[in-house]
């Protein structure tokens, strides 16, 4: 394992423990996903950086979208 991916390793091990468990489970599965995705032959190159922009994209408009709910509905 090169440095770079023990620090990813350590970074994301970090990020999942800042969680509570419910959605340390569901963070931990969409990693898993995007793991077998890799081994299993998924895009390269270019086309992966594409793949995990729509990723980060898509995250990014559920985040907002909920972000609005709960400012319309502070009782969440």
């Amino acid at each position: 394992m090169t440095e770079h991916e023990k620090t990813t390793t350590y970074c994301t091990q970090l990020r999942a423990r800042a969680l509570p468990a419910a959605a340390r489970w569901v963070f931990n599965e969409v990693l898993a996903a995007m793991q077998n995705a890799e081994e299993l032959g998924g895009p390269q190159g270019p086309a992966y950086l594409d793949l995990m922009q729509a990723v980060i994209d898509e995250a990014t408009h559920r985040q907002q979208v909920y972000r609005q709910i709960l400012a319309e509905q502070p009782d969440l």
